[in-house]
């Protein structure tokens, strides 16, 4: 706040005014650290801001994963609460998920955006849903306990199951890869829920973290001496 008071030549609570009105207008949004940054207003028509940089990082992965899922892979970041779908490679199926390029959408709805909200503390979390409470996709309010429930499950699976929680007749997999130049990242598959039978859902979610294991290991922020996540929701 004191940040953008300075640029702006304004006094703190001026400053808190005009980020409040552009948050609100979606052209601002809080990362899980509370600080600004571009919000999916601008993100998502020229994908320019916070998380452009994970693109050529994440890459490799995702041409390596989709061959071996062959259906649509998305590489993402974390918003605040949502997840910004950068860039995607489409399966070859003539029924399939589309790719989602520049859409956001509810972290805690979507695969990887579970995963990646589960590399927070528990405190973390709490103060990205305070003043906007996660609900399901049909609206109706998630108890925070069942969330954080949800997200530590996650975090000891290390995956992220998305079913037809963000959209209609749509699943997913998904992980999260870490930290990557302070951004948090993931990559997902998405295919039609037709298709998500036992015998499809085991072997992808083997390759999306096997994937994605060897990305955090590679590129990602090191947190400890072996990058590993920092799943915390263990205790409340």
């Amino acid at each position: 706040m004191s940040e953008a008071a300075g640029i702006l030549d304004v006094a703190p609570s001026t400053a808190h005014r005009l980020l409040t009105t552009l948050t609100e207008e979606h052209f601002t949004t809080q990362n899980h650290q509370r600080r600004y940054i571009t919000g999916p207003a601008l993100l998502s028509p020229g994908l320019k801001g916070a998380g452009m940089h994970v693109i050529p990082a994440l890459r490799p992965y995702a041409e390596r994963l989709f061959p071996m899922v062959a259906e649509t892979v998305h590489i993402v970041t974390l918003a605040g609460t949502q997840v910004l779908h950068l860039v995607a490679i489409e399966s070859k199926h003539v029924i399939r998920v589309g790719a989602r390029t520049g859409v956001t959408m509810p972290a805690h709805h979507t695969s990887a955006g579970k995963a990646m909200l589960a590399e927070l503390d528990v405190e973390e979390v709490k103060s990205l849903y305070r003043d906007n409470p996660p609900t399901t996709r049909k609206g109706e309010p998630i108890p925070m306990d069942e969330l954080l429930e949800s997200l530590a499950a996650i975090g000891r699976a290390g995956i992220g199951i998305n079913i037809e929680e963000s959209e209609e007749d749509m699943t997913a997999v998904g992980a999260s890869v870490g930290y990557i130049g302070g951004q948090l990242a993931g990559m997902s598959v998405a295919m039609p829920a037709g298709r998500f039978s036992a015998a499809v859902r085991f072997p992808v979610e083997s390759a999306v973290r096997q994937i994605c294991t060897e990305a955090r290991r590679e590129v990602s922020d090191r947190i400890g001496t072996d990058g590993a996540s920092r799943i915390r929701h263990g205790a409340r």
